[in-house]
């Protein structure tokens, strides 16, 4: 469709557009289809073990391994699963957040155009926005951190 090699009919322009909507969710629908063939599989172990009394003590002590290995899994998987859906939640509700900045506090140029910024608003170390508008109109900004302690101001 870019660059007319395929015409564009309503319908793939349809899938196109689907394709781009639901693609921040493609992390969670590949977990949720390798959590269904999982499932599965446990499901499809679970019910192909055999339930007829053992005749000796080998086979009771093979059949009760294989459950326990089966359980193992379904804990393993489930464990995996809830950490792939914690490590998602945390992208998207944190981690895929801009960054919030404080307010500039407008800062006003001397006769001679130079910005002056007393020691008293900068003294508890905190980083400090400021902003002015410059002759040209455009809008500087710049922040000032004071690292000294105050013997060294």
């Amino acid at each position: 469709m870019q660059l007319g090699l395929i015409g564009a009919t309503s319908g793939r322009v349809r899938l196109v557009a689907q394709a781009g909507y639901y693609g921040a969710a493609q992390s969670y629908i590949m977990l949720g289809l390798s959590v269904l063939v999982a499932l599965a599989y446990a499901i499809r172990q679970y019910r192909d073990r055999d339930l007829s009394a053992p005749t000796n003590v080998p086979q009771a002590r093979k059949r009760r391994a294989q459950a326990l290995a089966i359980r193992r899994w379904i804990s393993a998987t489930t464990g995996v699963a809830v950490f792939f859906v914690a490590a998602l939640l945390y992208h998207d509700f944190y981690a895929s957040l801009p960054p919030r900045l404080s307010e500039a506090a407008p800062a006003v140029p001397d006769a001679q155009d130079q910005v002056r910024v007393p020691v008293e608003q900068v003294k508890d170390g905190k980083l400090h926005r400021y902003a002015y508008i410059a002759e040209d109109g455009h809008r500087v900004r710049f922040f000032l951190i004071n690292r000294y302690d105050e013997d060294h101001v």
